[in-house]
This record gives structure tokens, sequence and C-alpha cells, in this order.
């Protein structure tokens, strides 16, 4: 069986150091932590029993699976996390050094679970700002976010650090899992030229994120947000991660870029190494399905759904398929 649970203690470390380090946040962390534990490994804290998946040299949550060609690397984007990081070098290390361990095993598919999304809503540092500096309720949720200004430096880093890992490889690509925003959502990261201004002629360096929640849960400061219109500023924008990536939202058949819905996701691999990711959204008394299908690796680079749907907010993406 394959775990790809995470902790995610929703806005840990997003917190002024006076609050995150007070007894009643630290207490809470505390039992969140031999929760996870006991739970969703099966590990009594009280007995000190280890587990093999969690990586070497780092002391949270942090864990790796190898599974059929596939590859997974869950982040602990909590235990660490401060207003100014989310992970630590310690565990930039451990995660380089499992990195390392895969370059001579074939991988078709890399899978990198973030709980927080890698690409989400952007609003930009100077409303970021104004809506920490207001101490809103919502202020903390968009410190979470890897887009914040707090931490965009570090998600260009650890992007970066993947796009280095599949581009060495040979026949893999890259997809991002999360949660934790209660909505539906598609990000798309890519690069399409080298350092040296080459093009990049097959798909490992288009990543799909694909943005989903539990059926229990409802739309909750997303929705709210979004009704003030403060996501609606950064739906349609694209992201400048690095240099040379991109990243942006696509739409769904709906014409949004967000499923504003109690949902949840499923992958399905096919027989070529493909897979369809499909969303299942409550709406009354019907489930809708929106799927996209994520193509295996190919020399020749095949887009998954048009840049330009998301980039123009204009243009239908062509590979959703209509249930």
């Amino acid at each position: 069986m394959t775990y790809l649970m995470a902790l995610d203690l929703i806005g840990f470390g997003s917190y002024p150091d006076m609050v995150q380090n007070s007894d009643v946040f630290q207490g809470i962390y505390a039992i969140a932590r031999e929760m996870t534990l006991l739970f969703q490994f099966g590990i009594d804290i009280k007995k000190k029993k280890s587990m093999s998946i969690f990586l070497p040299g780092q002391s949270h949550f942090t864990f790796a699976q190898y599974v059929n060609n596939i590859a997974f690397l869950t982040l602990d984007i909590r235990s660490e996390r401060t207003i100014k990081q989310i992970l630590s070098k310690q565990t930039y290390e451990a995660i380089d050094a499992y990195l390392d361990s895969l370059k001579s095993k074939p991988i078709h598919h890399f899978f990198l679970v973030s709980p927080v999304p890698v690409i989400y809503n952007t609003l930009g540092a100077f409303v970021d700002k104004i809506v920490e500096k207001s101490k809103a309720e919502v202020a903390d949720d968009l410190i979470d976010q890897w887009s914040s200004h707090h931490h965009k430096e570090e998600r260009r880093f650890l992007v970066n650090k993947l796009f280095d890992f599949v581009r060495a490889q040979k026949n893999c690509r890259l997809s991002i899992l999360s949660g934790d925003a209660h909505i539906a959502v598609h990000g798309v990261l890519s690069m399409a030229k080298t350092e040296d201004g080459e093009k990049i002629t097959n798909n490992s360096t288009i990543v799909n994120n694909i943005v989903s929640s539990g059926i229990g849960s409802m739309p909750g400061v997303s929705n709210a947000l979004i009704k003030q219109g403060l996501y609606v500023i950064g739906a349609y924008q694209v992201h400048k991660v690095s240099p040379l990536i991109k990243g942006a939202l696509h739409k769904f058949k709906t014409g949004k870029t967000h499923i504003m819905r109690r949902n949840y996701a499923t992958i399905e691999f096919d027989k070529k190494n493909g897979y369809d990711a499909t969303w299942l959204a409550e709406n009354h008394n019907k489930v809708e399905k929106y799927t996209v299908y994520i193509y295996p690796f190919t020399e020749g680079r095949r887009e998954d759904v048009p840049w330009g749907s998301a980039e123009t907010g204009k243009k239908k993406i062509k590979r959703e398929r209509k249930e």
C-alpha cells in the first residue's frame, strides 16, 4: 500500500513568533504530531518505533516511496515552518540524498506531494502586505502559500531542484499533488528553453499541479477570498517562478479556474504511463466530472492542455473530456 498522507496542521507556522511559540500552539502541535504518527503511520510515539519511509537525515515527516517505477516524495510543510521558511536546510539535504538515490532507477513518473499548492492564486507582494498589516482573518492563509512574498524564493529553489532532476532522468515526468484549498484547481508549470536558450523538445518540463481536497471539506477561506475579489486578482496571472519557469492556473470546462464545490480527485494510469486526472465535484443532487489527460513522457513537446488557456483566459482547454 502506498501512503501519501501528510501532516497538514493548517496555518501552523504562519503566525507571529509570540503566538507560534506559545504553550497553547506548541501543545496543539505535540498532540497533532502524536496522532499523525499513530493514526496515519501506525507508530506509537511512546515505543519510539521508526519507519523506513521517512527520509534519513531529518527528524520530521518528509517521506518517500518508490513503487512500480513511480517515485513519491511527500513534504512535511508544517514541522519546520516559520513565516520566513517552509523547509529547513537539513530537510533539503535529505531530499537531495533521496533524489541522488533515484538516479539509477527507472522512473516514468515522479509525484511531489505538497499539502499546500505550489501553483495557486497570486495576489502580488503589495496586496499580500496590505492584507497582513490589516491583521485580517485571512492573513495567515496568504502567508501559508508558496506564492506568498515570504516564500517565493524558497519555491523557486524547490522547483528548480525538481526540474533539474527530471531533466537529468530519461523518460520521466513530474506531477504535484496538493490539497489545503478545499476547492479544485489545476495549475501548470512550464519551462520551454534551457539556460543556453535552446528549445526543450520533450515534455519533462511541463508539470501539472493537481489540487483537490477531501470530499468532506467544504470551500472555506478560499471561497471567502474569491467572494471578496481578492483571489480573482490572481486567477489568470502568470507566475514567473524563475527566469526560465512560468506557472499559471488552467480553466476547467466551466470556463473558470476554480471549482467552488466539495470535491475529490482521482488519478488513473493507462498502459502508456499517461494518466487521467479526474475531479469529482458535488452539484446539488449529482456529481460532475472534470477530466484532463496527462501524457506520458514524449520526445516531442506535447502540452497536456494549451498554455494559452491560462495565459489569456480565453482559449478553451481541448484536452478536457466532457463527461
